[in-house]
């Protein structure tokens, strides 16, 4: 325990005198007033993931497995047992899921997810908003549910999704659709944490549950420095939510909002650290702690609305 709270404050120190240093190219958008411990967090895993060597990360590329074993080696610092999931799609071409089971004795399960591969093998495509940032926020939670000094009264399962940006004839989220058909017994409901880092501070939330919807109106009233847009229905069939909410599991998921150009650089070149906000990334961390943590006062369902395709 000792050892790992020496590693995070080092890497705090470290992160920190890098903050005035960044190369033009690669800087993240740092507000030095508020710049804290988590987001140093962040910063350090986004450059690791981003980093010429994991190679754009995209799945079944050298690059994706040193992503792979770089978030295992960091979920193994916060004192997690990590597992594996080899997932097999049609054409048996394997994508591995990292899982994490954190057992509270609840007869109840959250679901929280963010894919780790990229689209593009190249050391020039870094896809750090899609979807480096929702793997250091995934990581950044892990690391607060392991240091909560609360009760937690749900269990949860966090898992690191390789195969999302992986196309078979149409059909696409891989690892996802894999895991989802090894279900036991359904969730609560499924978080999606996906392309949360682009600076700006406004941003979209879709839920399948008019429950969720209302809880996180509130759970936002106390992060007003973020503009939410929230939507109680899915207006884009995206996303690694999709085998969730094919099996009717209540499905929240941040996405780009609608008339905004948030999503420009994805998939390109220009998806790049500079682009992303740490204070973003960090509040919507801490909100969706609150939310995976809220005491729910009823039980959560999927609304009978169509989904857009």
């Amino acid at each position: 325990m000792i050892k790992k709270y020496i590693y995070y404050l080092l890497l705090a120190c470290l992160c920190l005198s890098f903050c005035s240093c960044e190369k033009d190219e690669d800087f993240l958008h740092i507000n030095n007033e508020t710049f804290s411990v988590g987001q140093s967090k962040l910063k350090f895993w986004l450059e690791y993931l981003c980093s010429a060597e994991c190679e754009g990360r995209k799945s079944g590329t050298r690059g994706n497995e040193m992503a792979r074993n770089f978030i295992i080696s960091e979920l193994e610092n916060m004192s997690y047992i990590p597992t594996v999931q080899k997932a097999v799609d049609k054409r048996n071409k394997d994508y591995y899921n990292i899982i994490v089971n954190i057992d509270n004795n609840s007869d109840k399960t959250i679901i929280i997810g963010a894919h780790y591969d990229g689209a593009v093998e190249s050391s020039k495509h870094p896809a750090a908003n899609d979807n480096a940032s929702g793997v250091a926020s995934l990581l950044l939670l892990a690391d607060l549910l392991v240091n909560t000094n609360d009760d937690l009264i749900y269990d949860y399962q966090l898992v690191f999704f390789d195969g999302e940006e992986t196309q078979d004839s149409g059909v696409s989220f891989n690892g996802s659709r894999f895991f989802v058909s090894t279900l036991k017994k359904s969730p609560l409901f499924y978080l999606n944490i996906d392309m949360i880092g682009n600076a700006e501070m406004l941003h979209r939330i879709e839920t399948t549950s008019d429950y969720l919807a209302n809880c996180i109106r509130e759970i936002g009233k106390k992060h007003k420095k973020l503009n939410l847009e929230i939507d109680n229905k899915i207006v884009k069939y995206s996303q690694d939510f999709v085998p969730f909410d094919a099996v009717n599991i209540p499905v929240f998921t941040w996405k780009n909002p609608l008339k905004s150009n948030q999503g420009k650089f994805n998939h390109t070149q220009e998806d790049k650290m500079k682009h992303l906000s740490l204070d973003k990334m960090e509040i919507i961390t801490l909100m969706n702690f609150e939310l995976i943590t809220f005491p729910f006062e009823q039980a959560i369902y999927k609304n009978n609305i169509e989904v857009d395709n």
